[in-house]
């Protein structure tokens, strides 16, 4: 759900000369761009480490089977939930302060 907001956000705000140049006098331009861009971060980070957690499960169930210390940690990080719903709080955190900085610089 964050992801297409995360990347439209930036997008609509810096294509639109109009917001733009009042974000920019506002000295809040960059602000914004650094909230949004660590959400992204996040997202992107967060899929990469479930791209290699699950890439370890399957080496450890498909032939030849790996057993090994990688694949015993992805085996056991594939239960940690908490990772992936502290990536998407800090997301929903960043998304949201950009939001608002935004909305109060447009709008007051």
């Amino acid at each position: 759900m964050a992801r297409p907001y995360s990347v439209g956000g930036p997008a609509f705000l810096f294509t639109h000369d109009d917001v733009l140049k009042k974000l920019v006098a506002q000295h809040r331009a960059v602000g914004i761009a650094e909230a949004f861009a660590l959400a992204i971060l996040l997202q992107v980070a967060i899929t990469f480490i479930n791209k290699y957690i699950q890439w370890g499960i399957y080496s450890r169930h498909s032939a030849p089977r790996r057993i090994n210390w990688y694949t015993d940690l992805c085996e056991q990080m594939s239960e940690w939930i908490w990772i992936d719903a502290l990536v998407d709080i800090a997301t929903i955190v960043f998304l949201g302060w950009g939001s608002f900085i935004v909305f109060t610089s447009l709008v007051g």
